[in-house]
């Protein structure tokens, strides 16, 4: 691994100089934020890495200057969003600069003719949803974390949507980028000429998607052109209860080959129910919930509607009403507020990632004869269903501060990774593989694709700056 210059007064004066003295962070109560994302660590490791310097520029001609310098110095450059990642990719493992791209949060356009938007890296997707909402629109891309994520956040990781079944993932929606590369030139990807035009078959066509789920590692996105869509005229949930997450699943499948228009479909096991019980005692004592949003025209999500629910009897599906559907969407958005007083100390570890449809029932099972292996507390197992593959979530409490079981949180972590590649599956298609499994897992299943992944990192990134230490391909730079 190459030395790096580590940031003198030399380079806190020209930074001072590209961005205003206002822009530039130096003292540890600033920094220390910027330490950690959501990704679970042990306690005493939480405030281990940390930023030499944090800069937040206001415009793409700032970041090329800043990128270009820190290039030139030799200096390690990690861009960051809102830090409301889980796999710790933003945080700063060699020191160097941070480029906070908080204050890079304008919609510089709204083309509703075109049905795209032009927005900065640093917009919040919440933001943007509400400008949207104005001009009868929505932005499609909708995590759980939609009211601080930014948008070049949930590029940087390719994030997952909530409803992605109507309006897919970023990747789906991204037309074109305006990209800063590690050496300090800033190109245009994707789009066509004005950027806006979704496919074009001139040139590498797929050169956008080479920048998304990169983690900041082959440069920072400072622009991007985002289909939008129209805002649904109606929107219609629904939590249906099952006897088993098999007879869900049954149910689920026959509504894909029926072409019913849902938005989002998720199964909860038992012990997400009972979770769901702890936060709320009103709620159904069932042994699994289903719960769809099939949104759009009236007439349409009408006629859905029945279907769904037609298909969903024939497989002992039970309607617990439309207040209760409002209710469990709202609550994957409110629930983990009141983690404290439905389950005390520590906090809940998601670990997802998708297999074919067809095991997942055999692997929800896997999943909680590992958990009780272990002695660790299941919050629940959730199985969210779409046309192209199931997401499965296994949600367990992780107490940061218990040092007696952090072996067994890193066992029951790869046991899961390892379930999922045994399956045909990937190890993660939301959150990515979190630092303590990149070294192992990553090229277990990215395969002969790993080493490509070196080589461009190598020719984008030929001083290896920008944010080092990630995906294992500072072995690429090993002479």
């Amino acid at each position: 691994m190459r030395e790096y210059k580590k940031v003198d007064s030399h380079i806190l004066e020209s930074l001072v100089e590209i961005v205003g003295a206002e822009n530039v962070l130096i003292d540890d109560h600033e920094l220390i934020p910027y330490t950690r994302d959501h990704q679970w660590l042990r306690y005493p490791d939480m405030f281990t890495f940390k930023p030499e310097v944090v800069v937040l520029p206001e415009s793409a001609d700032q970041i090329v200057k800043i990128v270009h310098f820190a290039n030139q110095e030799r200096t390690p450059i990690i861009p960051c969003g809102a830090r409301t990642g889980m796999t710790g990719n933003c945080v700063p493992v060699y020191g160097g600069i941070q480029v906070d791209m908080k204050k890079m949060n304008k919609i510089i356009e709204i083309d509703t003719d075109n049905m795209v938007a032009v927005v900065q890296g640093g917009i919040s997707l919440y933001k943007l949803d509400r400008e949207l909402k104005k001009h009868g629109f929505i932005c499609g891309h909708m995590p759980g974390s939609q009211p601080t994520a930014t948008v070049g956040g949930a590029i940087s990781t390719n994030g997952w949507s909530e409803h992605r079944m109507k309006y897919g993932d970023i990747q789906d929606q991204i037309t074109s980028l305006k990209v800063v590369l590690p050496t300090g030139e800033l190109v245009k990807v994707g789009g066509g000429v004005s950027g806006k035009v979704e496919k074009s078959s001139v040139g590498f066509g797929a050169l956008k998607h080479l920048f998304i789920g990169t983690w900041g590692t082959l440069g920072i996105v400072t622009e991007a052109t985002l289909r939008i869509f129209p805002a649904p005229e109606h929107v219609y949930s629904a939590a249906i209860a099952f006897d088993s997450i098999d007879q869900a699943c049954k149910a689920a499948l026959k509504m894909f080959m029926k072409d019913v228009p849902m938005s989002y479909l998720l199964v909860g096991d038992r012990n997400t129910v009972q979770f769901s019980r702890n936060v709320s005692p009103a709620y159904p004592d069932v042994e699994c919930v289903m719960t769809i949003i099939i949104e759009g025209n009236r007439e349409i999500v009408k006629i859905s509607k029945k279907l769904a629910l037609k298909i969903c009897e024939e497989f002992g599906g039970k309607d617990l009403g439309p207040e209760l559907g409002r209710a469990v969407w709202e609550e994957a958005y409110d629930a983990w507020g009141t983690w404290v007083t439905a389950y005390g100390p520590g906090y809940p570890l998601d670990e997802e990632g998708a297999i074919p449809y067809h095991r997942a029932p055999e692997v929800v099972k896997h999943f909680e004869e590992i958990l009780k292996k272990y002695d660790i507390d299941l919050i629940g197992i959730v199985v969210g269903l779409a046309p192209q593959y199931p997401i499965l979530g296994c949600f367990w409490r992780v107490d940061e501060r218990n040092e007696k079981k952090w072996e067994d949180y890193k066992r029951v972590s790869e046991e899961i990774a390892e379930i999922y590649l045994k399956e045909g599956g990937t190890i993660s298609m939301a959150h990515g593989l979190g630092t303590r499994r990149e070294e192992k897992f990553l090229p277990m299943e990215l395969g002969s694709s790993y080493e490509l992944m070196k080589k461009v990192k190598v020719m984008l990134d030929p001083n290896n700056i920008m944010n080092p230490g990630r995906f294992g391909l500072d072995n690429a730079y090993k002479v």
